[in-house]
């Protein structure tokens, strides 16, 4: 808002503009932050940091924060990956059952089934005719 005085000088009231570091702000996305805990960083409401977000990028700060958290992911996943390979007994196991579902327990769901066994051996037993007349005839 500006204000001039009898002098004819203009000068602004209201708050002065808050500055965002936007390498900061990534940094803290990145690292899995919501909008409101950035907001509460650079001292502001978070409808502001989301408007400062929308108009320095023109993104939603809903994509905006997605692509940051997902780069984010993406560099938490390879750093794992990489720890697995190298040393990290542990983190190998952990991947391979988050990603291949391994368990350290193989459960078997096979369990007998009495009734079936013998449906399927009388199945078996039975002639299937070779051709349509001859079914159709039984």
């Amino acid at each position: 808002m500006r204000k001039v005085s009898l002098k004819g000088t203009v000068s602004r009231t209201g708050r002065t503009e808050k500055k965002i570091d936007w390498a900061e702000a990534d940094k803290m996305l990145i690292a899995g932050c919501t909008g409101v805990q950035c907001a509460a960083y650079f001292d502001m409401h978070p409808e502001t940091f989301y408007r400062k977000v929308e108009k320095e990028f023109q993104l939603s700060f809903t994509e905006y924060a997605t692509k940051k958290k997902e780069k984010g992911n993406s560099m938490l996943h390879a750093t794992q990956f990489k720890l697995a390979l190298e040393k990290d007994r542990s983190m190998l196991i952990w991947l391979g059952k988050q990603r291949l579902n391994q368990r350290d327990n193989p459960a078997h769901d096979e369990k007998f089934d009495a009734k079936l066994a013998l449906l399927l051996d009388k199945l078996n037993t039975l002639e299937v005719p070779k051709k349509e007349e001859e079914w159709r005839k039984q």
